[in-house]
């Protein structure tokens, strides 16, 4: 192979390389497989507050969790204390957790 067609299948892999590795990056599955939270972490606080704007300009009371109760605050501000709750700290070596596991919570 002459040095000029040797150079550009060079620039065409590299090409082709980066090209393989923006297709990856915007996969949501590299960002979970590569312990990238941010985006996920983002996304999750851009859909509650789209949620929480969504319930208040409805007039419908918001639910969360607050200094160990879960906590309802009602349309004119009022915040009534549902019901209390024990955190439990657990880490995913304690569940034995893995990619794709289902987690049943008990109410």
């Amino acid at each position: 192979m002459s040095t000029s067609k040797s150079n550009r299948y060079q620039r065409f892999r590299l090409t082709q390389r980066k090209r393989q590795n923006a297709d990856a990056t915007n996969r949501l599955s590299y960002y979970e497989d590569n312990n990238n939270n941010s985006l996920l972490n983002e996304a999750g606080r851009d859909a509650a507050r789209n949620a929480i704007n969504e319930n208040k300009a409805l007039g419908l009371p918001v639910t969360y969790f607050k200094d160990g109760w879960v906590v309802r605050e009602m349309p004119d501000g009022d915040i009534v204390k549902v019901k209390q709750v024990e955190e439990v700290a657990v880490s995913a070596e304690e569940l034995k957790a893995k990619k794709g596991i289902v987690i049943n919570v008990r109410r």
